[in-house]
């Protein structure tokens, strides 16, 4: 066998092996890298400052489709997390709101992203900041 025929196999190794650990993650990196195949995984893409509006658009679907088909509890709430963090980084970077949920819906989601201590810290930092903004955006106007 040469390397060039060696490389499918590695890569399908690879994939298995990730997926012993947690599936759903597995799964969302497998995602991440068939939207950007330049990143490394799904934490990867979502911290990633460069990330276009339209990536992060094929991201939020792909984590909304696998938010409703997960097979597990678990799956499907890390993939909610994943599809709030899409949400509030495209909000972040490109200054768009990629949802036609309501504001209290993705603050509240967002919550649910900054209290999950199973995600890194840059991806609850992102919550954390969208959230702000959408709360301040949500705020009265002081009357002055």
């Amino acid at each position: 066998m040469t390397d060039r025929t060696l490389q499918p196999i590695a890569e399908a190794w690879r994939w298995a092996m990730e997926c012993a650990g947690d599936g759903a993650l597995a799964a969302a990196d497998w995602l991440a890298r068939d939207i950007d195949p330049g990143c490394t995984g799904v934490f990867d893409l979502l911290a990633d400052h460069r990330a276009s509006l339209d990536t992060l658009r094929q991201a939020k679907s792909a984590f909304k489709t696998m938010r409703v088909a997960g097979e597990t509890p678990a799956d499907r709430q890390l993939a909610a997390r994943l599809y709030a963090v899409t949400i509030a980084a495209a909000l972040l970077r490109h200054g768009e709101l990629i949802t036609t949920q309501s504001r209290p819906a993705i603050i509240r989601a967002l919550h649910g992203v900054e209290a999950d201590d199973r995600l890194p810290p840059s991806l609850r930092d992102i919550a954390s900041a969208a959230r702000h903004v959408l709360e301040l955006q949500s705020a009265p106007a002081a009357e002055g």
